[in-house]
């Protein structure tokens, strides 16, 4: 079980302090009783009527407010006359007129400043509990944040895993679609010079077979006959300037002339000839040279398709570059998440462990609360339970007080009556009371009742007096109790 430490001692969970068992007061002598009283009301060297009625109300003790008067009435005139109020003194004699009364009045106000002593100590308590709850709200909200930013980042690293792995898988298409399109340029460059091993085959066999033709010696041949036609030419244009200038030669020459141009006809004539046996033998190399054609233009395809898949195949590399850069950064980022990510982890659990102690040092502290509120409950319960037969036991007291004043004050009276008629009696050795002064059966400043506990008022065995309450009201009812409804 528990216990609840305060400054005024240690306090069991649910049970009653010691102090409300009052063995303190049944061991303090009547000089500390009194100081006890004069300390709690603060009234210094006396104590006044209306502080005297502020003690009753302070304490509890429920007689109405002109009991509370003449007893201060009373009390004062066993005291110091010349003072308002009752001194020091004046508050240590009560005990030899009404020791049960006194030792209720001292007990309530121990009782009364126990009773505050707890509510200031659950009242710590209590704010201790709520800057408890304060911190544990606190750390719960920055505990909540954390679960929020963990789960943050984990769908970030989710996402990011997704992301990697279709990267991953992108590039790894574009490595085969790379590798595919490495064998298709192969492939093509291997075609390409098939092609051009043809071309250069049909080329060479084009050459040959035009030599076999004889189609190179025809060119020269024409070549030759054309020079030999311009020669002529050139001498036509010389004789038909000699004519302008040999007019007179004209006769003689027009011979020559008719010579030079029969001479042009037949060599054009020849060079007729040679131009058709060439346009005959080249028409006859039309058929290698087509084969030439087709090889030059499948060199040019196969060219054509190798720029293409090659275009194709940088493409590829540097969409697989861009890629595996991509992938690079998901990765470096992927990491930084999974740091934070376990930081936060790291932090979430240290968070988790201040929480569960803010929750407990909570629970303690309510629970520790809760058990000083109940332990104070308990004691304001059994205080009160016990004070309702304190109240009897004083009014009983304050009845028997008035029965012996009276019955003392007649016999007082009759005394006097007695020595008055019948002078030759002699009176018994006894002071004669009077009204005022400290009743001779407790003229002793000391208590009269040694027997007494709190709550429990033992008189002499030579006293009359009774602890057992009376079977109804005394005859000042009104006066004693008026107010108090309820009570025996």
């Amino acid at each position: 079980m528990t216990t609840l430490h305060t400054i005024h001692g240690d306090l069991p969970p649910g049970g009653v302090p010691a102090a409300m068992n009052h063995e303190s007061i049944g061991s303090m002598s009547v000089e500390d009783k009194a100081r006890l009283i004069f300390q709690h009301l603060g009234c210094g060297n006396h104590i006044n009527r209306a502080q005297f009625q502020h003690l009753f109300k302070a304490v509890k003790l429920d007689l109405t407010e002109a009991t509370v008067d003449d007893l201060f009435t009373k009390l004062q005139k066993f005291g110091d006359n010349r003072i308002e109020g009752l001194t020091f003194a004046d508050m240590q004699r009560v005990v030899a007129v009404y020791p049960a009364l006194y030792n209720v009045l001292a007990s309530r106000v121990q009782d009364v400043e126990m009773d505050e002593r707890q509510k200031n100590a659950i009242r710590r308590e209590a704010v201790i509990k709520d800057e408890l709850r304060d911190t544990f709200k606190q750390l719960d909200d920055v505990l909540g944040q954390d679960k929020n930013d963990v789960e943050s980042l984990t769908g970030q690293k989710n996402k990011l895993t997704g992301d990697l792995k279709g990267v991953k898988d992108s590039s790894a298409g574009k490595r085969n679609e790379l590798v595919n399109d490495h064998n298709k340029t192969k492939d093509a460059k291997q075609d390409l010079r098939d092609a051009m091993d043809d071309m250069r085959s049909a080329e060479k066999a084009h050459q040959q077979f035009c030599e076999s033709l004889g189609l190179p010696a025809l060119q020269q041949k024409i070549d030759d006959k054309e020079r030999v036609k311009d020669r002529a030419l050139e001498k036509v244009h010389g004789i038909e300037d000699d004519i302008q200038e040999l007019e007179r030669q004209i006769r003689e020459l027009c011979g020559k002339l008719a010579d030079a141009k029969a001479e042009l006809a037949e060599k054009e004539g020849d060079v007729a000839a040679a131009k058709q046996e060439y346009d005959e033998k080249f028409e006859e190399s039309r058929v290698p040279y087509t084969a030439l054609e087709d090889a030059t233009k499948n060199v040019q395809a196969k060219q054509n398709k190798l720029d293409g898949v090659q275009k194709r195949e940088h493409q590829t590399a540097e969409e697989l570059k861009d890629l595996l850069t991509e992938e690079g950064a998901i990765e470096r980022g992927l990491g930084d998440v999974c740091e934070d990510l376990k930081e936060k982890h790291k932090m979430m659990i240290q968070k988790e462990d201040e929480v569960a102690a803010a929750r407990q040092a909570l629970d303690e502290q309510e629970k520790r609360v809760e058990e000083m509120e109940q332990a104070n409950e308990n004691f304001n319960k059994l205080r009160d339970q016990q004070y309702e037969s304190e109240f009897n036991i004083v009014c009983q007291e304050i009845r028997l007080r008035e029965q012996r004043e009276t019955l003392e004050l007649k016999e007082a009276i009759f005394r006097s009556e007695v020595e008055r008629v019948v002078p030759q009696i002699t009176s018994p050795p006894r002071s004669v009371y009077t009204p005022g002064t400290v009743p001779p059966s407790h003229g002793s400043l000391g208590t009269p009742y040694s027997g007494y506990t709190h709550g429990i008022a033992t008189p002499p065995e030579h006293s009359p007096i009774k602890p057992t309450p009376l079977p109804g009201r005394c005859p000042r009812e009104k006066s004693l109790v008026a107010g108090h409804s309820g009570r025996n």
